[in-house]
């Protein structure tokens, strides 16, 4: 059998002046840049030329590196009303939210290589429900495979209750594709065994933030940005969420923000955190609780320059760490602060089995993993 090799375009057609445009964001991360997908029919050869009076995106070309260019990646022919149409899917240059600066990461820059061809690797996808039948895997209507489905499902319940029907889905999406699906697995089916693509079942994928008394997801992209200190564990978001990472994360630190990662790994991230004035906290994996419990009030206190902190007061102090009975008690609430101290900056727990870092009452925590 002979071997598949890539032969790369020399060539990508510029959208037409009357291409259609579409909006569209990004599905790879939680991140969900926003992009412009410029659509037009293949037939009649019809292409865009280089004078901004030429083309879909109004510019001259050549272009500015940041300008409406487009990588053979952001190129792809689908079918549409039946007809080939050119797509030409870039990050969108006007977005006022995200990605603010009109770029993306490389992931987001190839997802019109997504969409199905059967010229590409998207051959490989199936285009209908596949059943079993006398050991062989064979195409179906999807009434068919959506009935079998459904009285397997009722058999299921009948006999063994709705909590044997597990369902489990994604926790991002756009919010058409969550709503049916929750509303299918918690009123239809009225399951309790329901639960997102990260976790064993319905519950917080950091319980430590939520036991320390705030949502740790509900921070904007603006805290990222605006923090004195970050703390990032677990994950490198130059890797996993470009885009908050180069357009968000990079414009704090280049304006004097303090980032700590905590991972085993010196990642793209780290270096450039490190070389920015950032700290590295290299772990063993699975010791990195325990360092953080016992360790970080005092070298995070020493490294930022500040006194360490004591969680029970929410107020830092020049004495020894506080004791493991005084931690845990205070929140960004203060819930716990003596009588007094309420006045003063509240520490901020952070990690899934807590840790505490003074920094000021603008810090935030991101913790995650590679999606």
């Amino acid at each position: 059998m002979a071997t598949p090799y890539y032969i790369p375009e020399t060539k990508v057609p510029l959208p037409p002046v009357d291409a259609e445009v579409l909006s569209t964001a990004c599905d790879y991360c939680i991140v969900a840049c926003g992009y412009k997908v410029y659509r037009w029919p293949v037939a009649g050869g019809k292409e865009g030329g280089p004078k901004a009076s030429e083309n879909a995106f109004g510019a001259d070309f050549p272009v500015e590196p940041l300008g409406p260019w487009i990588a053979p990646n952001q190129h792809n022919i689908v079918l549409h009303n039946g007809e080939p149409h050119h797509v030409v899917i870039i990050p969108d240059k006007d977005a006022k939210y995200v990605n603010t600066d009109g770029d993306s990461s490389i992931r987001g820059g190839a997802i019109a290589k997504k969409c199905y061809n059967p010229q590409t690797p998207t051959r490989d996808r199936l285009k209908s429900p596949l059943l079993r039948m006398y050991g062989t895997l064979m195409p179906v209507p999807w009434s068919f495979a959506l009935d079998i489905a459904a009285e397997v499902g009722k058999h299921v319940i009948a006999e063994h209750g709705a909590n044997a029907y597990g369902v489990k889905t994604y926790s991002y999406q756009y919010i058409e594709n969550t709503y049916a699906i929750s509303k299918y697995a918690l009123r239809h089916i009225n399951t309790a065994n329901f639960t997102f693509h990260d976790t064993p079942s319905d519950v917080t994928s950091t319980p430590g933030f939520r036991d320390a008394g705030f949502d740790n997801f509900g921070a904007s992209y603006e805290d990222w940005r605006d923090a004195e200190t970050l703390l990032i564990c677990g994950t490198d978001p130059y890797e996993t969420k470009t885009i908050l990472f180069t357009q968000w994360i990079m414009k704090g630190i280049q304006n004097g923000q303090k980032t700590i990662f905590m991972v085993p790994r010196r990642t793209a991230g780290v270096a450039y955190a490190e070389k920015n004035g950032g700290l590295w906290i290299d772990v063993t994996p699975g010791t990195r609780p325990a360092y953080r419990q016992r360790h970080r009030p005092h070298h995070c206190g020493e490294w930022l320059g500040r006194r360490r902190v004591d969680p029970e007061m929410g107020s830092t102090t020049s004495g020894n760490p506080p004791p493991a009975s005084a931690r845990g008690r205070a929140t960004r609430h203060g819930s716990g602060a003596r009588p007094g101290a309420s006045s003063r900056p509240p520490a901020l727990r952070t990690g899934r089995t807590g840790c505490w870092a003074r920094t000021s009452s603008r810090s935030r925590s991101l913790q995650g993993s590679p999606r």
